[in-house]
């Protein structure tokens, strides 16, 4: 059996990711792919990873949370997937001294515990520090700026330690990493990379995250073209998008207002390529597979 953890970050677009997957229920079954809701899945895994006490589960042990998140997609089931935005940690935990989610390595293992004779997958987003912020705030509502920010620079917030101690965690499972700014281009191969799908699985929805970026006339331009000239490649159909991303972009889609305490321009120029500079760093390494455009 196969797992796959889709674990944030906070504020990426993993809830669209799994509501566009569901939408595609039939296909999934048909291959063995369960994706069971949070409401159906914490409280199990919870309580396994309580009692394991970071040991690896039986094989009984593994069965019994199987069956209990599956129901009756237990039999027959090739693939598991979980996904949660606060696997890692809950908002108010993001952003800490240390930096942003120092714990994460350390979450990774207990996971594959969970199923230590499957074959664990970890799937993870990354996002613009100045965004993340800005999310954080929005969502924290009852902490001032300096709280939320727990003394960190913003331009010091860096994705790569984070990575670097999750692929350690991960113990030799794969970990596929993304920007949560090119999922529209990349969509496509992150939800199949999630599902455990082939290229040529058609999935409906794909094209989901367009419709707030395109005006309605390029939208309808965009999927009249794909009907006619379908894409014979995930890098063809992403040149088709960006065109008309180039063309037909909503004029406020790609802009986002941070009113945030003493903020300016330039200093979300600083951490946006900083973001860069940090999104090369993890794209090279080792032990993670980097999905870009």
């Amino acid at each position: 059996m196969q797992v796959a953890y889709n674990l944030g970050a906070f504020s990426t677009d993993a809830d669209r990711l799994i509501g566009i997957l569901r939408q595609n229920g039939a296909l999934l079954a048909r291959r063995g792919v369960c994706l069971p809701e949070p409401a159906v899945f914490r409280q199990p895994m919870r309580d396994t990873l309580s009692a394991l006490q970071g040991r690896a589960a039986s094989a009984a042990t593994a069965t019994a949370l199987c069956d209990a998140v599956a129901g009756e997609a237990a039999d027959g089931l090739q693939r598991l997937i979980f996904s949660h935005a606060h696997f890692l940690a809950q908002p108010e935990r993001i952003l800490t001294p240390r930096g942003p989610y120092p714990f994460a390595g350390d979450r990774l293992g207990p996971l594959v515990n969970l199923f230590p004779q499957a074959q664990t997958e970890f799937y993870f987003a990354l996002i613009n520090p100045a965004l993340l912020i800005g999310a954080l705030v929005a969502q924290l509502r009852g902490r001032s700026y300096a709280e939320v920010m727990a003394g960190l620079r913003p331009e010091a917030i860096r994705w790569a330690p984070v990575v670097e101690a999750m692929v350690r965690g991960a113990r030799g499972r794969p970990l596929t990493v993304w920007c949560n700014e090119d999922l529209p281009l990349v969509l496509p191969e992150v939800l199949r990379a999630i599902a455990g799908l082939s290229e040529e699985d058609p999935l409906a929805g794909e094209d989901g995250l367009l419709a707030a970026l395109l005006t309605d006339d390029g939208l309808a331009r965009l999927h009249d073209y794909i009907a006619s000239r379908p894409p014979h490649s995930v890098a063809q159909r992403r040149k088709v998008v960006s065109a008309f991303l180039e063309q037909h972009a909503r004029a406020d889609a790609l802009e986002q207002e941070l009113p945030l305490p003493g903020w300016t321009e330039d200093l979300v120029g600083r951490i946006t390529e900083s973001y860069a500079a940090d999104t090369t760093r993890v794209a090279a390494l080792p032990g993670v597979r980097f999905i870009a455009p």
